[in-house]
């Protein structure tokens, strides 16, 4: 019988990044899609541009100045813009979460605890603790690593763009998943960045 020669640390790195990173995408899109929802239901429309269309300033939402608690919101299953340059203003402050590794920063578009108590009361035995022991703590391993992998100089590294195909958003049902309220799915959202250039 052969064997196998074990893959190399770098090997095992790679593979670790790549799930850590699968894993932060998805947590982006529930986090992008429900905060979407809960924000501001009166300022989300149906996402009517198109891959050939300009970027313009109106396709951008502007901060959220509201102190109301986003899981109180009522739910509404109206798709959120998709499009990529509101992604990257909706994103941005994760970009900045992973150049400062600061947790802070980057719950401020994580999916919100109250909006994921709403989902799971009733579901999970006790979903506060899964959110910080689960969610936040992946979350916050997501960061280093990204972090880490953008290298020493982690400011001088630009955020490009934010890509996505706004034609794969598709609406997850309440009752999926174990949830109790529905949302927004859109996979493979790539954060596009410039190193020393």
């Amino acid at each position: 019988m052969a064997e196998h020669a074990k893959p190399s640390p770098e090997v095992f790195r790679r593979r670790r990044l790549f799930v850590a990173g699968m894993a932060l995408v998805v947590v982006i899109v529930i986090a992008v899609g429900i905060s979407s929802l809960f924000s501001n239901p009166g300022s989300i429309s149906s996402n009517t541009t198109t891959k050939t269309s300009p970027a313009t300033s109106t396709t951008t939402l502007p901060v959220t100045t509201t102190t109301q608690d986003p899981g109180t919101l009522p739910q509404t299953p109206t798709e959120p813009p998709t499009d990529n340059a509101s992604l990257q203003a909706r994103l941005a402050p994760l970009w900045n979460a992973i150049q400062t590794n600061s947790l802070t920063l980057g719950e401020s578009v994580f999916f919100p605890e109250s909006a994921y108590l709403q989902m799971k009361t009733g579901v999970l035995t006790n979903p506060a603790a899964d959110y910080q022991s689960r969610l936040i703590a992946f979350f916050a391993l997501d960061l280093v690593t990204y972090h880490d992998y953008i290298g020493p100089q982690q400011l001088s590294v630009k955020l490009e763009s934010v890509n996505a195909n706004p034609q794969l958003a598709s609406w997850i049902a309440p009752g999926t998943c174990e949830n109790k309220v529905g949302y927004w799915h859109l996979p493979n959202i790539r954060l596009v960045y410039l190193k020393n250039g």
